[in-house]
């Protein structure tokens, strides 16, 4: 075969595949196309549809508003009718109102001679009132005074019945403190006696907090051990307030004392244990 030959055959298979190809496009385009058509086809359709129920709904509006016009323009001829006759009577109104005024103007004026009678009586009655409660009051006063004057009388008796009262009072207040000093100095004088403490040493006691180390109530009635001495300035006779906490447990009496230590006789015992906290003043 000659090149020429193969040269054509060779072109006929190329434009065949052309032509192959265009037509597979053109073919898909038009499928494409018919798809998209019978898409529009079926939205526009169904647009239609709504436009055509909008419209009879619009339709119906339509009937509606002309009914509701005709029923508004019945009314307003209504209201133009009993407006008519409202001014018929308010014309007749005005006219009775001007003879009226005309009845109350005569009226008035009787009604001011009137005034002027009633106004001078009222001031005749003013002035009979004033002058009876003028007098009124003047007898409310004395009476007041009257009253205050036996009330403070009375007051002043109360008032003497009190002193004398108080003065009795502290009259037997006195009489009291005077025994109860003279019973103090008694028992001051027997302990001062008994323990053989100078005055001068109970007198005043420091502030000294101590102890309970150790207790006995092999001696009655018990003994206790405190852990200050002479170095804190413990004297024999000083008394200590025992506690636990904030609880009051009893009194000791200092017999013995060291240089740090001291023993002390129980004096009063509300269940003193070791341990203790005591002090040489009262809480």
């Amino acid at each position: 075969m000659k090149p020429i030959g193969i040269v054509f055959i060779i072109l006929n298979l190329v434009l065949a595949a052309a032509f192959l190809g265009y037509t597979s496009h053109a073919h898909e385009v038009n499928k494409n196309w018919r798809t998209e058509y019978e898409a529009l086809e079926q939205s526009t359709g169904e647009q239609i549809s709504e436009l055509n129920v909008d419209l009879a709904n619009a339709r119906s509006a339509t009937a509606s508003a002309e009914e509701t016009a005709d029923t508004f323009r019945e009314q307003r001829d209504t209201y133009k009718s009993e407006l008519d006759s409202v001014s018929a009577d308010l014309e007749a109104s005005r006219a009775e109102n001007d003879q009226l005024r005309g009845e109350i103007a005569g009226i008035n004026a009787t009604l001011d001679n009137f005034r002027t009678d009633i106004e001078t009586a009222n001031n005749l009655r003013v002035e009979a009132v004033a002058s009876r409660d003028e007098a009124l009051r003047a007898q409310a006063d004395a009476e007041e005074a009257m009253q205050a004057a036996i009330l403070a009388q009375r007051d002043a008796e109360d008032e003497r019945d009190s002193a004398n009262q108080a003065f009795a009072d502290l009259q037997i207040a006195y009489d009291d403190l005077n025994a109860s000093r003279d019973a103090l100095q008694v028992d001051f004088d027997t302990l001062v006696a008994i323990t053989g403490t100078a005055i001068d040493d109970i007198k005043s006691l420091p502030l000294v907090p101590a102890t309970v180390v150790d207790l006995s109530h092999d001696i009655d009635p018990g003994l206790v051990v405190l852990n200050v001495g002479k170095n804190r300035g413990v004297k024999r006779g000083w008394t200590f307030q025992i506690y636990d906490g904030g609880t009051y447990k009893g009194e000791v009496r200092v017999d013995n004392v060291d240089e740090t230590m001291c023993s002390a006789i129980i004096t009063l015992d509300n269940g003193i244990a070791q341990g203790d906290s005591a002090n040489t003043r009262l809480q």
